[in-house]
């Protein structure tokens, strides 16, 4: 019987150097399993960050609007400057990935405010947290729903650069965070990196709730936790037995 040898991915441990085997497209199980939280993330995320500071930039009531409705969110302000970024660079790809896969782009990366020579402003002075919400995470999911497609394009490095502004998103979320307090299961990430597997409850904004190991981003399903704990159980249960049954035979042939 002949085997298939590992395919060594494009991307490598950020930690050592040391490469890691190609599971999805030219990536590895880690590049996809962060890409993809990411992805699924930035939706609540920017919905928070907005809400944080939905305030700025509105005028009183009873005012007049000294800019147009569809004016940018004022870029003097750390959280709007995340917003409008992680939704510019959202659109960008969107867009990029919609021509190189020949696909249709999601609607709100096509209708987004450009200027004249095709830069994404940013979004709308009037956008409520719940309407950011929707629109960063209506093109989120185009990618995420084409991500497998993404990760076998070449050249691998314009994928590595799309992984590397995926990852702002991570970090936007370090510097905004949503207070949500993970408890930690009693037992190590299935993927092998050693890694506490992180629980997070639903989110006030709505979010859904989490399973994701902190050190390589996997996330588990409930049904995929579950088997782990159901695992983790049975062999320690087997351990104890094994223990159980060692001593009463050294007790036996003690006596």
């Amino acid at each position: 019987m002949t085997t298939t040898a590992n395919r060594t991915a494009a991307d490598v441990d950020p930690a050592t150097g040391e490469t890691r085997d190609a599971t999805h497209g030219h990536f590895s199980d880690q590049f996809h399993s962060r890409a993809k939280k990411a992805l699924r993330d930035v939706g609540p995320l920017t919905e928070h960050i907005v809400s944080l500071l939905a305030h700025k930039g509105r005028p009183e009531e009873g005012t007049v609007r000294s800019k147009r409705v569809d004016a940018p969110m004022p870029l003097n302000e750390g959280a709007f400057n995340d917003c409008n970024e992680l939704y510019s660079r959202l659109v960008y790809w969107s867009v990029t990935w919609a021509a190189r896969l020949g696909r249709q782009a999601p609607g709100p990366a096509v209708r987004a405010w450009r200027t004249r020579r095709g830069t994404v402003v940013g979004l709308p002075v009037d956008t409520t947290p719940a309407d950011a919400r929707y629109i960063v995470s209506v093109t989120a999911k185009w990618l995420e729903l084409h991500l497998d497609e993404i990760l076998w394009q070449e050249p691998t490095d314009d994928v590595l650069y799309f992984g590397t502004e995926l990852n702002e998103i991570h970090q936007a979320a370090a510097r905004w965070p949503r207070k949500l307090q993970a408890r930690y299961a009693d037992l190590a990430c299935g993927g092998g990196c050693g890694g506490r597997i992180a629980l997070y409850p639903v989110d006030d904004a709505g979010g859904e709730a989490s399973i994701v190991c902190e050190k390589c981003n996997r996330e588990y399903t409930q049904s995929d936790y579950d088997t782990e704990v159901e695992d983790v159980n049975r062999k320690h249960a087997e351990a104890v037995k094994a223990n159980k049954v060692q001593q009463r035979l050294a007790q036996k042939y003690a006596s």
